[in-house]
């Protein structure tokens, strides 16, 4: 609420009053200097009685309302001192700024409210500083009934009346992007992680601003840009790895619980496996460690984006990879293995496709049968894998 005690001197709406009406109107300045909003309402209740055309009573009654938190009635008081001034661009932005505070449809109000402000006071503070907020919030609403454009046209107002909004850059950026206008985007993007960082890798800017460096053959600048992004993640405390794997519902800190629970089985099972005559199984551990360390790391996640990007294009679609429980994995091979109708020293074959670092490659070799991976990311990802396996000496 610190806009309302600029109010009483942004609006030229003084009126004459009788000389009760006059005496009144001072007793309430006085009560509302001392704090006492209610008896100010009251008092200012018995001027507008007295001098119903008082312009200054109604635009302390506005503010004292919502000082009392009597929004709808304060928004009313507004809407009269416009009535009784309407050339007073400061009495359009205090009405403005009620509608915003109601939010939803008044919203819309607010807006045209602000602009007439302006259009009678170009350097009233108060629209200028609220009015590219009231712009971002017209156009998520527009960009909610899927009005792209409309949305687009006020976001991209917003950030030429305020260039350092960084959230709607990063909202305009997502727009142009959609509609593939992919160097707009790019820009967008850029201005969004200068200004907000943390906000803009939130909501994965980096990631898309590296791809979009990337596509264009940028490699270098969209490595660094990635990095960046990396760097962030991890210091919020996210998985840096999200930036690749598409968690779903699941939630970071479900994901991790689950990623343990799933690591404490496969060591468990793979130790079983030892007993039973697996000679690699005790290795087995020790390579998912080595995986998943390496699949938090900048230096898998960069160059891997940028390969995907090379390979698959923009396509926002995230792969799903290593978010898989290993006792359903072990499971599926069992049943598989059970209607193929194996001989009993066929070990069986397993064959996945999009493995990235060969996780569920190992572990069909700790359900003791041979796998066949196959990925499209060999620079960065089947190298790195094969390294893995053998500085391991995990038969592959």
């Amino acid at each position: 609420m610190q806009l309302l005690v600029l109010w009483l001197c942004c609006c030229a709406v003084h009126f004459s009053a009788g000389g009760d009406a006059s005496a009144m109107l001072e007793k309430a300045k006085a009560q509302l200097q001392r704090g006492e909003s209610a008896k100010a309402e009251k008092s200012l209740r018995k001027v507008i009685r007295s001098s119903p055309h008082n312009g200054e009573a109604h635009n302390m009654l506005c503010r004292v309302r919502a000082q009392l938190g009597k929004f709808a009635a304060a928004e009313q008081s507004c809407a009269e001192v416009v009535r009784l001034n309407p050339g007073s661009g400061g009495a359009f932005a205090n009405l403005a700024y009620m509608q915003e505070l109601r939010g939803g449809d008044a919203l819309a109000e607010a807006e045209s409210n602000y602009r007439k402000a302006l259009s009678l006071e170009p350097t009233n503070a108060n629209a200028v500083g609220a009015l590219p907020g009231i712009l971002q919030r017209v156009g998520g609403q527009l960009q909610d009934l899927g009005r792209d454009k409309e949305a687009e046209s006020k976001y991209a107002e917003a950030v030429r009346l305020n260039p350092k909004l960084g959230s709607v850059h990063q909202l305009l950026g997502g727009l142009q992007h959609k509609r593939g206008d992919l160097r707009a985007a790019e820009e967008s993007y850029r201005k969004a992680t200068k200004l907000s960082p943390i906000e803009a890798e939130a909501a994965d800017v980096f990631k898309w601003l590296g791809l979009l460096q990337a596509a264009r053959g940028a490699s270098e600048e969209a490595i660094s840009t990635l990095r960046r992004g990396v760097k962030l993640r991890r210091k919020s405390g996210r998985p840096a790895v999200s930036l690749v794997m598409n968690l779903g519902t699941m939630g970071d800190e479900h994901f991790r619980q689950a990623r343990s629970e799933e690591f404490e089985v496969f060591s468990q099972a793979c130790a079983s496996a030892e007993k039973a005559g697996n000679e690699v199984a005790s290795r087995l551990p020790e390579a998912l460690k080595a995986v998943r360390r390496f699949e938090e790391s900048a230096d898998w996640i960069a160059p891997s984006l940028v390969e995907y990007a090379a390979i698959f294009g923009l396509s926002p679609v995230q792969g799903a990879y290593g978010a898989v429980w290993y006792p359903s994995f072990r499971d599926a091979l069992a049943m598989a293995r059970a209607r193929g109708h194996p001989a009993e020293d066929d070990p069986g074959l397993v064959v996945v496709f999009g493995i990235a670092l060969g996780e569920q490659c190992l572990f069909a070799v700790a359900a003791g049968m041979r796998c066949i991976g196959y990925e499209l990311l060999c620079n960065s990802t089947v190298q790195p894998g094969r390294q893995m396996v053998e500085e391991r000496s995990i038969p592959r």
